[in-house]
């Protein structure tokens, strides 16, 4: 397999992971946000901050926030750190696998 066919599935299970989880997310906020507050404390909160300030600027008036935006802005946050991820456990088994069979 080439390394461009491998980074687009990579970015295909990216982004699907990153879409169940923001719309998971967005669903416990809406249903338990004072629960999930009292849980987390403000640590999703200080996590998603970059998303917050990319919807701001995006919004144009920080009174009124676009919730659209602040979906697709965390749900670029979350694609950003979750491809990384994939594309080092696919490299770590690929490399693993090429070191087994260079052994044999």
């Amino acid at each position: 397999m080439s390394w461009r066919k491998a980074a687009i599935r990579c970015a295909g299970l990216s982004l699907a992971i990153a879409v169940l989880l923001e719309a998971a997310l967005w669903l416990m906020w809406w249903y338990a946000g004072d629960w999930l507050r009292s849980q987390t404390g403000d640590w999703i909160f200080d996590l998603y901050m970059p998303a917050f300030v990319l919807a701001i600027l995006l919004s144009g008036n920080p009174h009124n926030i676009n919730e659209a935006v602040v979906f697709f802005a965390e749900l670029l946050q979350t694609f950003l750190m979750i491809f990384p991820l994939a594309v080092g456990i696919v490299t770590a088994r690929y490399l693993a696998l090429r070191r087994r069979r260079s052994r044999s």
